[in-house]
């Protein structure tokens, strides 16, 4: 993705006096009465070294939509946004800065035209949805990437994604039977332009496009990538979305002495209770372990991400999970780690010991498919997530086009959201 932008820009995206920049978007509580009365977009440099680049002091607020009520349309405000990029970037002329540079002779001004090009858009997926101008997380054409198309359970009416182990039917566009990845379902870029200006136009249904018209960002900005500018929220669809629910159903309550299927029975829980008892955990965890057979409901992203890496290697260790579930486990948290663990890549992508080399991602992406896939045939249909199903369809692709997926998670807009919430806390309108 980076290349290609160079190579459009003419060279101007490695220019020194070019940066890139990363815009993040979520809702927050302002006013006390309604939680996420607030939409809140920041913006970051994404030259900074990865080990600050999260830093909350390095995000700053550039959009405020004022709330409590959401606006029935986000286009004029992400509008202005855009335009100003525009106007900063490769498009534009740039922003004149002015800088102090201290040399033998003493200090020296020096001024050019910085150019900033946005490069990544992070918000978990409701917002994301908004963002892009793809239908909200529940349509039956949600995953905005590709039109694969959900089904609706018949018992609560919530939408979810099969496909993994069986190919699912395709309605809506009459492509017949279809699994998650089909060639004839994914979108090019052009293809999304396409179809957004089609909608926009009224030339086409929305319901039947994956589309609600055209994003402002892609529309205003000429060099960005119409997929690959959004960045999965891996934490959240990762941790709260796929680790918490398959959880909540290994430890499913039931009553009497016939445990369901698949269900961890009581006496191993007391085992697991057991166990959580005797890890001591050293400072840098920050916080203790809690037991997820009793605390599970109240894990924070923190939480999961430490059970997953390292408290569940001896909490569900040997004979917790039977061998239909433990391969579940197994291909669930190797795929995980390898997309939460950051990498420095080394000049030779390709070399026998680097951990971020074609195999080891193909390896990945089969794990996450191979749980997928499992779950299609043991597990609930409760279990067969929107969550599950953009990892899936974008993970590896993600990686293909930005890199390591671990730099590119929402946890930077999480932390600067919970920032404006604490500094308006006080004054908040009841």
């Amino acid at each position: 993705m980076f290349q290609a932008i160079n190579t459009a820009t003419s060279g101007r995206l490695v220019h020194p006096d070019s940066s890139g920049y990363g815009v993040g978007f979520d809702f927050t509580q302002i006013f006390n009465f309604k939680t996420h009365s607030s939409g809140v977009m920041f913006m970051r440099n994404l030259d900074q070294p990865e080990h600050i680049k999260g830093k909350l002091e390095n995000s700053k607020p550039v959009l405020l939509l004022p709330g409590p009520k959401e606006p029935k349309t986000f286009k004029a405000y992400f509008q202005r946004v855009c335009v100003d990029l525009r106007k900063y970037g490769p498009q534009g002329p740039g922003l004149e800065v002015t800088e102090a540079i201290l040399d033998k002779d003493g200090t020296v001004q020096k001024t050019f035209m910085h150019t900033a090009f946005l490069l990544s858009v992070s918000a978990d997926s409701p917002a994301r949805q908004k963002m892009a101008m793809w239908p909200p997380v529940a349509a039956y054409l949600a995953s905005g990437w590709c039109l694969f198309e959900g089904f609706k359970r018949e018992d609560d009416g919530t939408t979810h994604f099969g496909g993994y182990a069986e190919a699912a039917e395709q309605i809506f566009l009459e492509l017949g039977l279809c699994k998650v990845g089909d060639a004839k379902l994914q979108l090019s870029d052009n293809m999304q332009h396409q179809r957004a200006k089609l909608v926009e136009d009224a030339k086409a249904s929305a319901q039947k496009s994956g589309c609600m018209g055209y994003s402002e960002f892609p529309r205003i900005l000429s060099y960005v990538s119409y997929s690959d500018v959004w960045e999965l929220p891996i934490y959240h669809a990762g941790l709260y979305g796929i680790v918490k629910g398959f959880m909540a159903f290994l430890l499913s309550d039931y009553s009497g002495s016939n445990c369901p299927e698949h269900v961890i029975p009581k006496k191993l829980r007391s085992l697991m209770r057991e166990r959580g008892k005797k890890l001591r955990l050293t400072a840098e965890f920050g916080r203790p372990y809690k037991c997820i057979v009793d605390s599970f409901k109240s894990y924070q992203l923190v939480d999961w991400l430490h059970f997953l890496e390292t408290f569940s290697l001896f909490v569900l260790r040997h004979d917790i999970l039977g061998s239909v579930m433990q391969e579940l486990w197994d291909k669930l948290r190797s795929a995980l780690l390898h997309y939460f663990r950051i990498v420095v890549v080394d000049d030779d992508l390709l070399a026998p010991g680097s951990t971020f080399n074609n195999d080891v991602r193909h390896q990945a992406q089969g794990n996450l498919l191979r749980y997928a896939s499992l779950v299609e045939q043991h597990l609930p249909e409760s279990l067969l997530t929107y969550n599950l199903h953009i990892l899936v369809c974008r993970l590896y692709k993600q990686e293909e086009a930005r890199g390591c997926t671990a730099t590119c998670g929402e946890l930077w807009v999480e932390r600067a959201c919970h920032s404006v919430s604490a500094s308006y806390g006080a004054e908040a309108l009841d």
